[in-house]
C-alpha cells in the first residue's frame, strides 16, 4: 500500500510543478513587455528630439541629452535581452516538465521510462532554477536608474542656469 501512495505523489507532482513555472513565465513576459514599452517610449522621445528640437536648448545641451538617451536605451535593451534569455529558460524548463509528465505515464507500460523521466525531471528543474535567478537578477537591478540618469542632468542644466543668471 505504501508504494501506491508514493506512485500517486509523483505523478501528481508536475500537475503542480508545470502551472508554477508557466505563473512564472508569465511574470517574466509582463516585465519584458513593460520593459519594451519603455525602450520604445525612450526611442521615440530620442527621435523627437532629432526632429523638433526644443528652441531654448544649447548644442551642449543637445548632445548631453542625446547622450542620456542612448545610454538609457542601451541599459534597457541589455535588460530586455537578460529577461528573454530567462523566459526561454524557463519555457525550456516546462517542456522538460511536461515531457517528464508524459514518460511517467508511459512508466506504467514500459519500466525503462523511469529514468528517462528522472533524468527529464532534473533537467527541467535545473533550467527553471537557472531562469528563475536569471529573472531575479533582472528584477533585482535598480527600475528607477534610468529615471534619475534623466533627473541628474536636468539638475545640471538648473544650476547652470543659475550660474549663468548670477
Amino acid at each position: 500500500m505504501l508504494p501506491n501512495l508514493q506512485n500517486i505523489n509523483i505523478t501528481i507532482l508536475p500537475v503542480i510543478i508545470i502551472p508554477v513555472t508557466g505563473l512564472c513565465c508569465l511574470v517574466f513576459y509582463n516585465r519584458l513587455a513593460a520593459l519594451n514599452a519603455l525602450i520604445h517610449t525612450i526611442t521615440r522621445d530620442f527621435l523627437n528630439l532629432y526632429l523638433n528640437p526644443p528652441p531654448k536648448i544649447t548644442e551642449k545641451q543637445k548632445s548631453e541629452l542625446k547622450t542620456i538617451f542612448k545610454l538609457e536605451q542601451e541599459k534597457l535593451l541589455q535588460r530586455s535581452n537578460l529577461i528573454r534569455w530567462a523566459i526561454v529558460i524557463c519555457f525550456s524548463g516546462l517542456i522538460c516538465f511536461i515531457l517528464s509528465a508524459i514518460s511517467i505515464m508511459m512508466s506504467v507500460y514500459h519500466s525503462y521510462t523511469v529514468i528517462i523521466t528522472l533524468m527529464l525531471w532534473i533537467l527541467g528543474a535545473s533550467l527553471f532554477s537557472i531562469g528563475l535567478l536569471t529573472g531575479i537578477v533582472e528584477l533585482k537591478s535598480p527600475a528607477l536608474q534610468n529615471i534619475t540618469m534623466m533627473l541628474e542632468l536636468l539638475k545640471l542644466w538648473e544650476r547652470e542656469n543659475r550660474d549663468d543668471a548670477c
